[in-house]
């Protein structure tokens, strides 16, 4: 069973400016970081099918700050997004320029109705996500990414716009050591299928793969609050015996090294 705190106190999944859905700068969300009692953080600004302003920019400006500020530990990351061929919007390139976490999800990169993209357009628009698919559209094209990319943690799965067969994907994620993510944004703000959430939570207990839980915040106030992802384990309980690898700032370091090593060889 998950043993859940009163708050996050290892968040690795937030947005800054750089998403252009996230409201605040980078420093300021350290400095909230520290000021709310946390151990870690991960910037996580999209990537750039989203219109987030993370390649190459994001990189040259890692250089610049440091991995620890006034003791919180800081990850460089990205919420990588999936494309319509499998693939992924992070070239393998930047794994090895200063990343420290790579997360993945489904986001809607492409419009149904006026068949534009959100935000600015990517270098490929004909590689944005399709919405209005179905569950298997959509399974087989991360079990694809997953299979061929070295992604650490597969972002709100349960999300509403984007079903996946919950038993292939968690299967996989648990074979890959890839952590599913419990996201507080997501089921707080209602974005989740429940029916899928039910399903996640029951697949979880089956395979037990590794789980991360993240406040994905977009704004200050959301960094490491946990209220929708308790609301969610009051509900269905997770029962197996899962490695929860952000329980810890040890747990966390531990989890990101073993990651940054695989995405080198």
């Amino acid at each position: 069973m998950i043993e859940l705190p009163d708050k996050i106190k290892n968040d690795i999944h937030m947005h800054s400016l750089r998403s252009r859905c996230g409201y605040q700068s980078y420093e300021y969300l350290w400095e909230k970081a520290k000021e709310f009692g946390l151990d870690s953080i991960a910037i996580t600004d999209h990537g750039p099918d989203l219109g987030g302003l993370t390649i190459p920019s994001t990189f040259l400006d890692y250089k610049r700050t440091p991995p620890m500020l006034e003791g919180v530990r800081v990850y460089r990351g990205i919420e990588a997004n999936l494309r319509n061929n499998g693939t992924i919007d992070v070239p393998e390139i930047y794994y090895e320029q200063g990343l420290d976490i790579v997360l993945l999800g489904l986001h809607s990169t492409k419009s149904k109705y006026t068949n534009v993209m959100y935000y600015l357009p990517p270098e490929d628009p004909s590689l944005l996500l399709a919405p209005n698919q179905d569950e298997t559209y959509y399974t087989d094209l991360l079990l694809k990414a997953i299979d061929n990319s070295i992604i650490d943690i597969i972002t709100h799965p349960s999300i509403k716009k984007f079903p996946l067969c919950m038993d292939i994907i968690i299967k996989a994620c648990k074979e890959k050591g890839i952590a599913l993510e419990l996201n507080n944004s997501t089921f707080e703000y209602e974005k989740d299928d429940p029916k899928k959430t039910e399903e996640m939570i029951r697949t979880i207990n089956k395979y037990a793969p590794r789980i991360v839980i993240t406040g994905d915040a977009h704004c200050y106030v959301e960094i490491g609050q946990i209220d929708g992802i308790k609301a969610v384990l009051e509900k269905y309980p997770i029962t197996a015996d899962v490695e929860l690898v952000n329980a810890t700032l040890e747990s966390t370091e531990r989890f990101v090294e073993e990651r940054k090593i695989l995405r080198q060889k």
